[in-house]
C-alpha cells in the first residue's frame, strides 16, 4: 500500500493506506490528522492508488494521489477529506509515481507518466510549470527524488532499471545538469 511522509508547517505527516482507508498521522504527537478517507470516497480507493505525494498550501496538507493506470492527479484536504479543487490531467499517459517539491516557494507536485515523461504542477494554482518534459529511459517503477543544489531544486531519477546510475534533472527547466555512474 502506498505510504509517504512529510512536513506541513511543523507538523510530521504521515499518510498510510490500508486496506480499506487512507488516514493522516501527526507523526510527533501520533494523533490523527482529519477523518479516515473510506474506500468508498470517489477517486479514493486505495487498492487501486498508484502513487500519493503530500504538499504543504499554506499550512493545509494537501494530499496528490493518482489511481493505476490513470492520467489525473487528485488534491485531498486531509484536515477535512474533501477534495481540494479540481483534479489535472498533465497529459494523457497514465501516470506511475508522484512525489513533491519546493520550487521557487510554490507547492509543486512532479509526476512521471508511463510514456517516459515528467511534468510538474503548482498545486495551489494548478497550473503546470511548463509543458511535460521527456526523459529518456526513465524508471517508472520509483518516484523520483528531490535534492536541493543551493537554491536550485533539483529531481534525481533512476534512469530505467540501471540500479548504479542517476540522472539529475533541474526541478524549474526540465533540463538534464548530470548522470553519475555510483561505484
Amino acid at each position: 500500500y502506498p505510504f509517504v511522509l512529510g512536513a506541513v508547517g511543523e507538523t510530521i505527516v504521515g499518510i498510510i493506506a490500508t486496506g480499506d482507508t487512507f488516514q493522516a498521522w501527526d507523526l510527533r504527537t501520533d494523533t490523527r490528522i482529519g477523518p479516515p478517507l473510506p474506500a468508498g470516497v470517489e477517486q479514493h480507493a486505495p487498492a487501486g492508488v498508484d502513487s500519493l505525494a503530500l504538499a504543504d498550501v499554506d499550512g493545509i496538507p494537501i494530499m496528490c494521489s493518482t489511481l493505476f493506470e490513470a492520467p489525473e492527479i487528485v488534491f485531498t484536504d486531509l484536515r477535512t477529506g474533501l477534495p481540494s479543487g479540481g483534479p489535472v490531467r498533465p497529459a494523457n499517459a497514465p501516470i506511475s509515481k508522484l512525489t513533491s517539491a519546493v520550487i521557487d516557494g510554490a507547492p509543486v507536485v512532479v509526476a512521471v507518466h508511463r510514456d517516459g515523461k515528467v511534468s510538474r504542477h503548482d498545486v495551489r494554482t494548478r497550473q503546470p510549470l511548463g509543458p511535460p518534459v521527456e526523459i529518456a529511459d526513465i524508471s517508472t517503477l520509483f518516484p523520483p527524488d528531490v535534492a536541493y543544489l543551493g537554491d536550485r531544486p533539483c529531481l534525481v531519477i533512476q534512469p530505467g532499471l540501471k540500479v548504479t546510475e542517476r540522472a539529475v534533472w533541474d526541478a524549474r527547466t526540465g533540463k538534464e545538469l548530470h548522470t553519475y555512474t555510483l561505484a
